[in-house]
């Protein structure tokens, strides 16, 4: 009796061990099964993009009106940046600048009348908005359809330019480092606007640190410190002896208090900084109804200082 229930339990042991090698065996055929799946579709999904790519290039090779191009131009783009890293995005978006920059002049062109006309139809006679006519709200809603907008630049000047939410789509699905840099390039642009500063001046000051911070934070990627230092050196010197109409001198040509305590929260927030050595040797000055001074002491600083920005800088100027 002992004998047949050892040899039973035996059995039912080894059908336990049968089922499971059989389980694991279908389990397998199914999970190879399955990738093989995952795998075709997804290389039906890659070549069915690059026949639409290749199929949209061909349209915009061969089509002339700028609006139908800089709407191929996106739908090319969006395919693209599905398929490859962020690294390579860049190229990808920094192409697709290159050709909407050339559409948007032809557009801005052909809608100069538009745009030169621009405030009669959102303002009244004595500058208060208005609503513009529903033909001027068509208009204006082809433009979004198109990923363009109108950005006023003072002076009763305005240019179409590629939307903010289309910058923020594209720039959204770049590196880190590129999206950083490209935030600061946005930021000083039109920071002056019928010769006045349009920032405050301890907004200018921040977007000067945030320069200067992307070196240390960014340090591997002097490519983009190259593209960074004109602007830099600019933000300088307009921090240094302000603009025509937002001067850093009272009508006695005393330093303002503002600017002086700015300059003042710079130094001691930023002691490092190239700039907090400029902003430290222009407050020692008597003066400053002469301004020739203080043009001189950033351009030394800006040609002595080892500061990544300003070595970019002189290198270009060699080259």
């Amino acid at each position: 009796m002992t004998e047949a229930l050892t040899s039973l339990s035996d059995h039912l042991v080894h059908i336990h061990g049968m089922k499971r090698i059989l389980y694991l065996l279908f389990l397998g055929m199914a999970l190879l099964s399955s990738c093989r799946s995952s795998s075709t579709k997804q290389t039906t999904e890659t070549e069915a993009s690059t026949s639409n790519i290749d199929s949209l290039e061909r349209a915009l090779a061969q089509e002339s009106d700028p609006a139908v191009r800089l709407s191929l131009k996106r739908q090319i783009t969006d395919l693209k940046m599905q398929a490859v890293t962020p690294e390579e995005r860049i190229r990808i978006f920094e192409d697709f600048l290159t050709i909407a920059d050339e559409d948007i002049y032809v557009i801005s062109q052909r809608e100069r009348d538009y745009l030169d006309h621009y405030y009669e139809y959102h303002m009244d006679e004595v500058g208060n908005r208005i609503e513009p006519h529903d033909s001027i709200k068509r208009r204006e809603q082809r433009y979004s359809e198109l990923g363009l907008e109108v950005e006023e630049l003072g002076e009763g000047a305005v240019e179409l330019v590629l939307s903010q939410a289309l910058f923020t789509h594209y720039i959204s699905q770049l590196p880190p480092y590129y999206q950083t840099y490209w935030h600061l390039l946005k930021d000083q642009e039109n920071i002056t606007t019928d010769g006045c500063l349009t920032l405050t001046w301890h907004e200018l000051g921040d977007l000067i640190a945030r320069h200067e911070a992307y070196t240390k934070t960014y340090p591997d990627h002097p490519e983009i410190f190259a593209r960074l230092c004109d602007g830099y050196q600019d933000l300088q010197l307009l921090y240094l002896v302000g603009t025509d109409n937002t001067e850093i001198t009272d009508e006695k040509g005393a330093l303002l208090p503002e600017v002086r305590k700015e300059w003042q929260f710079y130094a001691e927030a930023h002691p490092e900084s190239p700039t907090a050595k400029i902003v430290q040797e222009a407050l020692k000055l008597k003066s400053y109804t002469n301004l020739r001074p203080l043009r001189e002491l950033v351009s030394k600083i800006q040609k002595t200082s080892d500061h990544p920005l300003l070595v970019a800088a002189r290198a270009q100027g060699q080259n």
